[in-house]
């Protein structure tokens, strides 16, 4: 009987003990987390294209560093919704950037991307208080966007202010939906992509200012991958915009060559 009591005691005694080891434990994890900041300047927000990691812009944000001190926050979503993060902000800096990535970066999981594209946007929306985002989309990066925009944004999510859409194929990449020319006037034919956000083209923002840009190889009339009429197609989706330009860049127009392209660096330092 005696022994059945001592039993019963150091069982209450180590559940007493395991509950208050947790109760610290939790504790210690808590005030491991980063405490919220506001960000005193707008921030850039960054997504790669189909197979691309958050290390795509790596280059480009070299370029940019030499001209200005620049935070960069990466943030990889993955398939369950958890968040990758390397890197940090701090609240004065005069160009924080942010990098969204996707563990399935392939092309159909657009309209997934664009649903854990929100997901990291509310990261950061409750990590550093943005409320206004500047944005740059390559190739099937600015579609996420699009996707995002059209069909997962919400009221009280962050409002993207300009926008810079590269090499993105608005209506696909096959020569049987776009003219092979550098002229566009409308579609050859509507791809699925295109109608797809064509359906919903009421829902994108007009207070937005974008600047749409495609390369042409060796007067090729694409990038290499992504026909000039196919990004210039974004035209008929953002061209209600407040402020809506066109750029066709022919040096260094390779569609992978357009992430690092001078004057593109050019344009982001004038733009945002």
């Amino acid at each position: 009987m005696e022994i059945k009591k001592f039993l019963k005691g150091v069982l209450v005694v180590g559940l007493l003990a395991f509950l208050l080891n947790s109760f610290q434990l939790v504790k210690v994890e808590a005030e491991k987390k980063e405490q919220p900041i506001s960000l005193k300047n707008e921030a850039l927000i960054m997504v790669p294209g189909t197979g691309a990691s958050v290390d795509r812009f790596d280059q480009l944000l070299l370029k940019l560093q030499k001209t200005n001190e620049i935070d960069v926050l990466k943030i990889t979503v993955q398939t369950n919704g958890q968040l990758t993060i390397s890197g940090k902000l701090t609240a004065d800096n005069h160009q924080p950037v942010i990098v969204i990535g996707f563990a399935d970066s392939s092309e159909a999981g657009v309209p997934k991307q664009a649903v854990w594209f929100q997901k990291a946007i509310h990261y950061v929306q409750q990590t550093y208080n943005v409320q206004k985002y500047n944005f740059l989309g390559h190739s099937n990066g600015g579609l996420v966007m699009t996707d995002y925009l059209e069909y997962v944004y919400l009221s009280i999510d962050p409002k993207p202010e300009k926008i810079i859409f590269l090499g993105t194929p608005f209506n696909d990449v096959g020569w049987k939906y776009n003219e092979m020319t550098r002229t566009f006037t409308t579609v050859k034919e509507n791809s699925g992509i295109f109608e797809r956000y064509k359906a919903k083209a009421l829902r994108l923002p007009a207070e937005i200012d974008v600047i749409n840009i495609a390369g042409n190889v060796a007067a090729g009339n694409s990038d290499g991958t992504v026909p000039v009429t196919s990004v210039l197609a974004g035209r008929l989706l953002y061209g209600n915009s407040q402020s809506y330009q066109e750029v066709i860049l022919t040096q260094q127009a390779k569609h992978s060559q357009l992430v690092t392209n001078p004057e593109l660096v050019a344009l982001l330092q004038d733009f945002f």
